[in-house]
């Protein structure tokens, strides 16, 4: 055994080195054994048995395995003697299974020999030896054409198939057998089998070619096959009293499949989309609504038509899968943000959407299903409520907009002078901040593209409006009236500058010098009015609160372009109507398309048709001449 280090034993039918082997194997194997009574005992790798695996790996010609099915099982040898043949599991089980790889081409290994019958009828001779049943050889020849197909690659689907109907015995099998050696070497082989084939169906979108039919979806209806009838088999003897497990393996295990290899995919998009780029979450969220709407529509075109087999909605299974993952990234976002923006819009356009989308290959597929639990997938879809996250951030948008109009209030009553900056600007200062606040507020709102917005509007001009009555109400609360009417005249018929007045001033006042001017008014009793200086910088003021109002009023209305009357949309709509009765008469009049004469208004104006196609007759150029003939077809001026 050493030796085979160095260099390949001989395996010719004459070898004296393989005959060496195998008389050190038979001297090995009939050595006395402890408490056999004297007897010989046959002990075939009952102690370190790597050495009995490397002989029997040389077995593979049938010329070699005669030697070793020459001896009986148990107490049938001559004499008493026994020959225990590694009839115990697993040993058995491997030795067996390496028997079985003898039926496949060494120079193809994904084909099986011609004389296949022949090698297993020499085979089953073991049976007795190793404690093989029927039903363990077929577990055991399921595992060789399963094990072939995975080492060859998955190439040839034939060694697939042999393994699915073998399956099939295995199946019947397992239904009537109870051994408990039986049971170890099932749970053993198949559980080896579902367990590789659940490791690519969990991911087939990442181990199949996301083609139309073909090869790629051929081997994953292959595969599903196989975990599936192997799954089964387990299920049934684990669960036997459990009848509606057993009826519902194979969808649930579906459906399992694709959530998971739904969840896989969309991880995949997720992680490649943060690592593009700069990484902003907008982008990121608005790309990966995109590409999930994708990845949803070749499940739909490459998979679906191959997992309908076994489950009855796979769309609607893979649908719903895909939105919920989308809208847990979309809530963690939704989380972090606090105001509305374009970017925030767009996101929750796009997820809008991906839901819309992802809602109709759902029910589409759900409404060609009469299974219940089909129906059922629908109600697994909670919605991302778009529109009500967008009407809670235009209500906090408009709120902070309000505060802010609102705290520029609250400076102009502290602050205000009403003191005009120049003659150009004869009004308060904080009604153009007012003004430029509001007029940011609704240009920044008409420019939200959320459909959402047109159920606030109301709210925001409500909102506006009690702030601008409040601001209006500050600038009205300058006293009352009669602080700004000017005090009554002296009770006389004279004015200052007449003769009378000039007399009576001199006669009374002999020793006073009167200043230059005199004073402005006496009253009866020698009573003198002084002015007031504050009447006429109170006045002035008030001057600058009626400017105020007038702006404040001016630009209100100025918040419509040109105007509330020039944006109506009905003068609009009439020249819209006259312009396109005149394009149907000109294009579609007659068989000649001849444009009708204009009617004559008897009057002369530039917008007037008639007016003008006069001016056009008596034009004499080119120009003229050839409008007036493809229109109207009149002649040439002469």
């Amino acid at each position: 055994m050493r030796v085979t280090e160095i260099r390949a034993i001989d395996t010719a039918k004459n070898s004296n080195a393989m005959r060496t082997l195998t008389n050190a194997v038979h001297a090995l194997a009939w050595r006395s054994g402890v408490g056999s009574g004297g007897g010989d005992a046959c002990h075939w790798a009952d102690g370190y048995s790597l050495n009995v695996l490397l002989y029997v790996s040389l077995l593979h010609t049938p010329s070699h395995l005669e030697p070793f099915l020459s001896c009986p099982r148990g107490n049938q040898a001559a004499g008493g003697d026994a020959c225990h043949w590694a009839d115990g599991y697993p040993l058995n089980v491997l030795l067996y299974a390496s028997l079985l790889a003898a039926i496949f081409d060494h120079r193809d290994c994904t084909v099986v020999l011609d004389e296949v019958d022949e090698l297993l009828d020499l085979i089953r001779k073991t049976w007795p030896t190793l404690g093989v049943t029927r039903p363990v050889h077929n577990v055991c020849l399921a595992w060789a054409f399963f094990q072939q197909y995975v080492v060859t690659g998955q190439v040839e689907p034939e060694l697939a198939a042999a393994a699915l109907a073998v399956l099939a015995d295995v199946a019947a099998d397992a239904r009537g057998t109870r051994d408990a050696v039986y049971g170890k070497a099932l749970l053993g082989a198949l559980g080896a089998m579902q367990e590789w084939s659940e490791k690519r169906l969990l991911d087939y979108h990442d181990s199949y070619e996301k083609g139309i039919g073909g090869a790629p979806t051929e081997g994953m209806e292959i595969l599903l096959s196989i975990s599936l009838a192997a799954g089964k088999i387990i299920a049934d003897r684990d669960a036997a009293a459990d009848a509606d497990a057993a009826d519902n393996f194979a969808g649930d295990r579906v459906d399992y499949y694709i959530r998971c290899s739904m969840k896989n995919a969309f991880t995949k998009i997720l992680e490649s989309g943060m690592g593009d780029g700069d990484g902003e979450p907008g982008v990121v969220l608005t790309q990966l609504a995109r590409d999930t709407e994708e990845l949803a529509v070749v499940e739909r075109r490459s998979f679906s038509p191959v997992l309908r087999r076994w489950h009855p909605a796979p769309v609607a299974v893979a649908a719903v899968t895909l939105h919920g993952c989308y809208g847990v990234v979309l809530r963690q976002y939704l989380g972090k943000v606090t105001i509305l923006s374009e970017e925030l819009v767009r996101v929750l356009q796009s997820a809008s959407r991906m839901e819309k989308a992802m809602a109709q290959m759902t029910a589409e597929d759900a409404a060609d299903c009469r299974d219940d639990r089909a129906k059922a997938i629908v109600g697994d879809m909670e919605p991302y409520e778009v529109d009500s996250v967008v009407m809670g951030l235009l209500k906090v948008w408009m709120d902070d907009r309000f505060k802010i109009t609102m705290d520029c209030l609250a400076r102009a009553k502290e602050t205000e002078s009403w003191i005009p900056k120049s003659k150009d600007e004869p009004f308060a200062g904080s009604a153009m901040e007012m003004m430029k606040l509001a007029k940011y507020t609704v240009d920044e709102f008409s420019e939200i593209p959320a459909s959402a917005k047109d159920e606030v509007v109301q709210d925001l001009v409500d909102g506006l409006e009690a702030i601008f009555q409040e601001y209006i109400s500050f600038v009205a609360s300058c006293g009352a009236k009669q602080n700004y009417l000017p005090p009554l005249p002296p009770l006389t018929r004279c004015n200052q500058d007449s003769g009378f007045f000039k007399l009576w001033r001199k006669a009374v006042l002999p020793s006073c010098q009167a200043p230059e001017g005199g004073p402005r008014g006496v009253g009866v009793g020698g009573s003198h009015h002084v002015p007031r200086p504050s009447i006429s910088r109170g006045t002035q003021r008030l001057y600058v609160r009626l400017n105020t109002l007038e702006y404040v009023l001016t630009h209100l209305h100025g918040l419509y372009v040109r105007g509330v009357a020039d944006t109506r949309i009905r003068p609009a709509l009439r020249a819209l109507k006259q312009n396109l009765t005149f394009l149907v008469t000109l294009v579609g009049h007659g068989d000649d398309g001849v444009a009708p004469v204009p009617p004559t208004s008897r009057r002369w104006d530039a917008a007037d048709a008639n007016t003008i196609l006069r001016v056009l007759c008596h034009r004499d150029d080119e120009a003229a001449s050839q409008f007036l003939k493809r229109t109207f077809q009149l002649a040439k001026r002469r």
